[in-house]
């Protein structure tokens, strides 16, 4: 199978980070903006501790230039996720110019799709994924240019149990 990208979304806490990491994934995504994201100081936190992944901001459809400016300047970002028309908007900033770029759209069924800039290419589908629910021969067959894994919050860490996406990524080869 060729190089297959990952990205984790919405990363939530340290166990997350640190999955993504042994994980082998490109790229963490913390969402911004929104009233349950994570605060600037937390996100430097649980990247002190994790090292690997590439940071990818997921700034809310709110988010506004200055207020995605504010957290460019204070955090290591290697890339932004966000829509079209957010894209659009920020493209012709100079900062957005070193930045990997991820689109958020709508794919033929309706759902969800993720689409990345890769360096010398163009536009690439990611696909989002969910363990549970996803066939992970149909990913090996396939062959997508990534795959987009979305975290969830637990209430207590010792309760998260990766058992699922453990027996997912085994199944493509990632582990």
């Amino acid at each position: 199978m060729s190089t297959m990208h990952i990205k984790f979304n919405n990363i939530r806490d340290l166990a997350d980070a640190r999955y993504a990491a042994a994980a082998m994934a490109e790229w963490v995504g913390f969402t911004v903006g929104k009233a349950d994201s994570l605060p600037v100081g937390k996100i430097q936190e649980i990247l002190g501790w994790c090292s690997g992944p590439k940071l990818v901001l997921e700034p809310d459809a709110s988010v506004t230039w200055d207020m995605l400016q504010a957290y460019l300047s204070v955090l290591p970002v290697d890339g932004i996720e966000c829509t079209e028309l957010q894209f659009q908007t920020w493209a012709e900033q100079p900062e957005m110019q070193s930045l990997s770029i991820i689109l958020l759209g709508e794919n033929s069924t309706g759902s969800i799709s993720h689409s990345a800039q890769p360096a010398a290419a163009g536009v690439a589908h990611i696909w989002n994924i969910t363990a549970a629910l996803s066939q992970p021969e149909k990913v090996t067959d396939q062959q997508p240019f990534g795959i987009s894994v979305d975290c969830t919050e637990s209430e207590e860490l010792i309760s998260k149990n990766f058992d699922t996406w453990n027996y997912f990524f085994e199944s493509i080869g990632v582990f």
